[in-house]
């Protein structure tokens, strides 16, 4: 019998907290940005005195960023990968670091296990309030400036994997900054939307709706999907990592609102990090329920066949599953006619 190999369980020891911090310090220090400032790239001495830093902790940095496919070593050079370059710029449109800035803030991995057994606080929840939305939280506006970009480019990947022609309007339930309808609508000239979202968050919309070069095509509407019916006269509703944040009795009720307000025909569109396989392939989306166990009552991430089948049993029909791959925000799309 082959010996277990130990040093799996030293890269999850070591490298996983690691990796994190290497990610969180490029955000912090901008090393993207500087190493674009010359196209060949800079050397460690160069990167050291534009960072601020010693030599020698640049050199680690850098070599660091490398291994993790944030930055390209060429000789004695150092410049930005494809990815960084797309994602950890702040002057680019997919800027992810706003999100990264938040996971590190909000979600206390360290006491993972007293969340675990129900005696912690689920994060951001304040002693003696059921939710953790609330206006005057300012990582969670961090967290909309982070998840804008990704909302959107999730959006305009959708119709790679869904058949999504003739769609005329959409209705993105709980839609966030309007990212995931923007994307949509940039990529379906005919569509319109509206996102649907708490008053507060709806502001922080419109802020982003009325910038985009499709705004024009998106309205947003002051709402609260937990507590009332939700907008009729859409052929496509959305929920975009929306179901993850509830138990399975609230998202079942949700689902059944979104079937009530469907044209008869109309497309559900389901977009989540889902379990498929256990095993590696999963691993974001397993990571991604324990997140929840982190920062909700009753979240988690669901199979595959779970979405399937708690959307068959809301009313929809021919209920499918697909992978979205590349996607920041989800796994899998799960679509289904009312």
């Amino acid at each position: 019998m082959q010996e277990p190999d130990l040093s799996r369980l030293l890269d999850l020891a070591v490298a996983g907290a690691a990796a994190t911090a290497v990610l969180t310090t490029a955000v912090e220090l901008d090393v993207t940005t500087v190493l674009s400032t010359r196209p060949p790239g800079l050397t460690v001495a160069e990167a050291a005195e534009d960072l601020g830093l010693p030599a020698r902790s640049a050199a680690q940095l850098l070599t660091a960023m490398a291994c993790l496919g944030l930055a390209e070593a060429d000789g004695d050079r150092f410049r930005p990968s494809a990815l960084a370059h797309r994602h950890l710029r702040p002057d680019e449109l997919g800027y992810a670091g706003d999100y990264v800035r938040f996971v590190q803030q909000r979600a206390p991995w360290g006491e993972l296990t007293a969340h675990l057994s129900g005696s912690a606080r689920p994060a951001g929840f304040a002693e003696g309030q059921e939710s953790a939305y609330r206006p005057d939280d300012e990582v969670l506006r961090q967290f909309w400036s982070g998840i804008h970009p990704l909302s959107q480019a999730a959006g305009a990947a959708v119709p790679d994997v869904v058949e999504m022609s003739g769609r005329r309007r959409l209705l993105d339930v709980g839609g966030g900054t309007g990212g995931f309808a923007l994307g949509l609508c940039e990529r379906l000239p005919e569509l319109s939307a509206t996102v649907f979202e708490l008053p507060f968050v709806a502001e922080i919309a419109r802020s982003y709706v009325k910038d985009d070069p499709v705004g024009t095509r998106v309205e947003v509407a002051d709402g609260d999907f937990t507590a009332g019916p939700l907008p009729g006269g859409h052929d496509v509703v959305a929920l975009v990592n929306v179901l993850h944040n509830w138990d399975e009795a609230q998202g079942a009720a949700l689902l059944r609102a979104c079937h009530r307000a469907l044209e008869p025909g109309g497309v559900l569109l389901v977009v989540e990090h889902m379990v498929d396989a256990v095993g590696p392939g999963s691993t974001t989306s397993a990571l991604v329920g324990l997140l929840m166990v982190l920062e909700t009552v009753g979240g988690r991430t669901y199979h595959t066949t779970e979405h399937v089948d708690a959307v068959m049993a809301a009313g929809f029909t021919g209920a499918t599953v697909v992978p979205l791959p590349g996607q920041a925000i989800g796994s899998h799309v799960v679509t289904a006619r009312s």
